[in-house]
């Protein structure tokens, strides 16, 4: 059995369309005219033709239209389709028959948003794949999606019952004039005693009341009737956007020795599809396990609807490149003084260096804690790659071509945690409750969003964020309100004064914790002091309050176990000595 597979690229092996081809037919067009001609002229000169030379056109003209190949249109089904961050690959099959020798297979009613660099073939059968390509019909329109095809079903239906209703009030209208007539004529006509006339106008007044109400109740049913009809039209409007006026298709160049069935299998890439990963963080209360379900928020408008197909989820982003950043040689040079001087001091506003910027709090995990193992619920099963995760989801997904946000469960994670509150009262006075979790790591997490529910309340949103290079993940649980937390200055503490050319202030803060809960929390509070950074300033500590100090940082750091409705106080202060000409900020 001779049987050839071979995986083919658009950009490799290519062969030309009917317009790639169009030389081959050009120089069989251009040969005919020649021999004709040259006919022509022995017949002109010599007064005969050869008899024998009139076969070599004929037979030359199907040899042409036989390389150029039949073209065998096929519907292909969708039978997976991978999900990357940004772009999808899709996967399609067909089976086709095939004459012997040269053809082409053509995929029809693809995507127009496909790549055609990413195109893969592989086929099964007596046949040799000889080329792959991608072109755009502009003739063959392409078809509609489920949803759009449901609201223009809807639309049609609304506007025949429009039509009936207008036909209906029409009816009403008729009647309307005709009373008005009949009446006008009643009252014209001589002999009419008062009695008739009574009886004719009390006819035609109750026969009008009936009118106007039939007219009313008749616009009230358009106009209701049109509103839907505006509300469709706009919803299909956004739906499909602009027309789709060309779809995408995909030649295959095959050739058998034998007219033979062929089942052939494509791989392309589209790009305007993508997911992102999202969380929801469940915990019951302190002391319990955090549920995280893990889920996918799945977005594709390429044209094509995935019905009932088998969906993989792809951490890998085709669309960052591939190519490894390579470093160039970092030159310096001497720069003037005011612009190193403006390095040194940073943004300085009159005179004064601002204080260190608030920061993201990075929890240090070298507490003595012991933190139990996690346990995983899988939803699905997750591929490692080499260098990527895949999600493979077990059921056939639906996902249409609208361009919303189609959620997906992933998996499903019980972690067991250990529960702390932290405060930085200096930027937010309210104290957050988190959790340190282990064994993240194995977890396959994306950095993304999560949902945070406590006690069956949902208290706002947190981020997960993998990346951190730790041993526990810290997940932000929300703000605990059963704790109080003040800071204020001791202005009875404070001082200034001058020694000799030098101005010296002495700023001193007292801290408040109070926890209102019926249970005991254990607490983290961080302040901070001033670090100088020039010889001209100089800081010092004068008191810590019994905090973990870092003076390179300049950080205070508690760690306070309170009971149940238990306060605790603390104080801390710091000088500050600078020439008295300066502004600094000490605060």
């Amino acid at each position: 059995m001779r049987h050839t597979i071979r995986n083919a690229w658009s950009d490799s092996n290519r062969i030309g369309t009917d317009q790639g081809n169009a030389p081959a037919g050009l120089a069989g067009a251009f040969a005919l005219v020649a021999w004709v001609l040259h006919e022509i002229f022995v017949l002109k000169n010599f007064g005969f033709m050869r008899p024998h030379l009139l076969l070599l056109p004929l037979a030359f003209v199907p040899f042409t239209m036989k390389a150029q190949g039949d073209e065998i249109p096929v519907k292909s089904a969708i039978q997976g389709v991978t999900v990357y961050l940004q772009g999808a690959m899709v996967e399609r099959s067909a089976s086709a028959t095939l004459p012997s020798g040269g053809s082409t297979i053509v995929f029809t009613g693809l995507s127009p948003e496909l790549d055609g660099m990413s195109i893969q073939a592989r086929g099964k059968g007596e046949f040799s794949i000889l080329a792959v390509e991608h072109r755009t019909n502009h003739l063959q329109p392409q078809e509609r999606t489920a949803e759009s095809e449901a609201l223009e079903k809807r639309i049609k239906d609304l506007e025949h019952a429009y039509r009936s209703e207008e036909n209906t009030k029409a009816v009403w209208d008729n009647e309307e004039q005709l009373l008005m007539k009949n009446w006008a004529v009643g009252g014209q006509q001589n002999g009419v005693s008062a009695a008739q006339l009574q009886g004719v106008n009390e006819y035609v007044r109750n026969r009008l009341t009936a009118v106007k109400q039939g007219q009313l109740v008749q616009q009230e049913k358009l106009t209701e009737i049109n509103d839907e009809l505006n509300k469709l039209r706009q919803q299909l409007q956004q739906l499909i956007g602009k027309p789709m006026a060309i779809t995408g298709e995909i030649l295959v160049h095959v050739d058998a020795p034998n007219s033979t069935t062929a089942k052939l299998d494509i791989k392309y890439t589209v790009r305007t599809a993508s997911w992102r990963p999202a969380y929801d963080l469940s915990v019951e209360g302190p002391g319990g396990p955090v549920e995280l379900l893990q889920k996918a928020l799945i977005t594709q408008r390429c044209g094509e609807d995935w019905t009932k197909v088998r969906t993989t989820l792809s951490s890998a982003d085709p669309s960052a490149g591939n190519i490894m950043p390579a470093l160039t040689p970092w030159y310096v040079q001497i720069q003037a003084q005011a612009y190193l001087e403006t390095l040194s001091y940073g943004n300085v506003r009159g005179g004064q260096v601002p204080s260190a910027a608030p920061r993201k709090e990075s929890f240090d995990a070298a507490e003595d804690m012991e933190l139990p193992e996690a346990t995983i619920s899988m939803a699905g099963d997750v591929l490692r790659r080499t260098t990527t995760v895949e999600f493979v989801i077990d059921a056939p997904q639906n996902l249409p071509s609208d361009g919303k946000s189609h959620t997906v469960h992933l998996q499903e994670h019980r972690l067991n945690a250990i529960y702390r509150h932290y405060s930085t009262p200096k930027l937010d006075a309210d104290a957050f409750l988190f959790a340190k979790v282990t064994g993240w790591e194995d977890l396959d997490l994306l950095p993304g969003q999560a949902n945070v529910f406590f006690d069956g309340a949902f208290v706002g949103q947190s981020f997960l964020d993998p990346g951190q290079v730790r041993d526990t993940l810290d997940v932000s649980l929300g703000r605990d309100q059963g704790i109080t937390i003040t800071r204020t200055k001791r202005k009875a503490f404070c001082k200034k004064r001058m020694i000799g050319g030098r101005r010296v202030e002495t700023i001193s803060w007292e801290l408040m914790i109070r926890n209102g809960k019926a249970e005991p929390v254990n607490i983290m509070v961080l302040d901070q002091f001033p670090v100088s950074r020039q010889s001209e300033v100089k800081v010092e500590l004068e008191e810590d309050g019994g905090a973990t100090v870092n003076k390179d940082k300049g950080e205070l750091r508690w760690h306070l176990d309170l009971a149940p409705k238990e306060s605790r106080t603390l104080v801390f202060t710091y000088t500050v000595e600078f020439p008295k000409d300066a502004s600094v900020y000490l605060e």
